[in-house]
């Protein structure tokens, strides 16, 4: 998502609106989702001696796993975006441009991971999947007993349950 900024870059508040409609540059980064449909970026990007402000607005779908029941899940995500490019002094806040071009790759992904939420679920009250025979306790009632006392003979790793206890 490279715009052209050479019409803003000689002179401090000269602005410029932008769009990009288009799939998303790089989300090979994304495991755990896959952007549905083309995102959409709308804004202004504004010349402060030298620092370019991105005022916008960021539209996508996306399709994720429940995190209890796997079933699919689909969101969508309207962000407003704020972030500062400058040439020289960089921090945490700020990304960096050379020249007369701004990519906004690494903001506009940096601010779709942080707007996603940590455990993806369909419902809140999501009861997710039976840990004995499998079934989407959210769908069908199951009957089966979970058992928290297992013999080492039932679950191999029940034998390190007391190992620490001493």
């Amino acid at each position: 998502m490279k715009f052209d900024i050479s019409s803003i870059n000689k002179v401090s508040g000269d602005s410029m609106e932008i769009r990009y409609q288009g799939p998303l540059p790089q989300d090979d980064f994304f495991d755990t989702i896959s952007v549905k449909d083309d995102l959409l970026l709308e804004g202004t990007l504004t010349n402060y001696d030298g620092t370019i402000l991105l005022d916008g607005t960021l539209k996508l779908s996306y399709i994720g796993q429940c995190a209890r029941c796997l079933k699919p899940v689909t969101r969508s995500l309207n962000l407003k975006l704020t972030e500062k490019f400058s040439t020289g002094e960089i921090d945490e806040e700020t990304y960096i441009y050379e020249g007369n071009f701004v990519d906004l790759t690494k903001a506009v992904n940096d601010n779709i991971i942080i707007a996603l939420p940590i455990r993806l679920l369909c419902i809140d009250q999501c009861k997710g999947l039976c840990p004995v025979c499998g079934k989407n306790r959210n769908e069908d009632v199951c009957h089966c007993k979970e058992s928290h006392e297992e013999t080492p003979s039932e679950n191999q790793f029940g034998i390190l349950k007391n190992y620490f206890s001493n």
